[in-house]
């Protein structure tokens, strides 16, 4: 039997105590057509790792295309559609707030 492990919120590639930075926001409080950098993110392992090989990694900067399920992000030339139960754990810095 396989004890399920609680997801943290640990920022891609830094340190797990490292707390959010102010002006951090969900993604899905961003609107389409608005850029932001990737900040932190309360997912599995295996998420963050699939995000990652898609180049939504630390601090990677991207243009929100589609706002509402499935969120579409673009970062540099690859879109990436994201659940609206996953863009809800992802925090983001708004380019205003960078």
């Amino acid at each position: 039997m396989s004890q399920e492990i609680e997801p943290k919120a640990i920022p891609l590639g830094a340190a797990p105590d490292l707390t959010l930075l102010p002006g951090a926001i969900p993604l899905t409080s961003l609107r389409a057509g608005q850029r932001g950098a990737l900040h932190a993110c309360d997912l599995s392992e295996g998420d963050r790792q699939l995000l990652s090989a898609l180049g939504f990694a630390d601090r990677a900067s991207f243009r929100l295309c589609k706002a509402g399920s499935p969120w579409i992000v673009q970062v540099q030339g690859t879109r990436i559609g994201i659940a609206e139960a996953v863009a809800r754990r992802i925090q983001v810095l708004p380019e205003s707030a960078r």
